[in-house]
């Protein structure tokens, strides 16, 4: 019961506009002065979305 949540939520960490904390978190970083973009966060956030998801999987 808890795979579909859980995978909501790692899914949720790979893409900057599929979850609003990422955009608190983005609007937080433009205050003190850090740009961050969709793909720099696609560069960042997909490749852990994914090993969370991979690592995940078998439980």
């Amino acid at each position: 019961m808890i795979s579909i949540p859980v995978s909501a939520t790692f899914s949720g960490m790979g893409s900057l506009i599929s979850s609003l904390p990422n955009l608190i978190v983005v609007d937080v970083l433009k205050s003190k002065g850090i740009e961050v973009s969709f793909f720099d966060w696609l560069i960042l956030g997909l490749p852990v979305a994914l090993l969370l998801l991979l690592f995940f999987g078998p439980y």
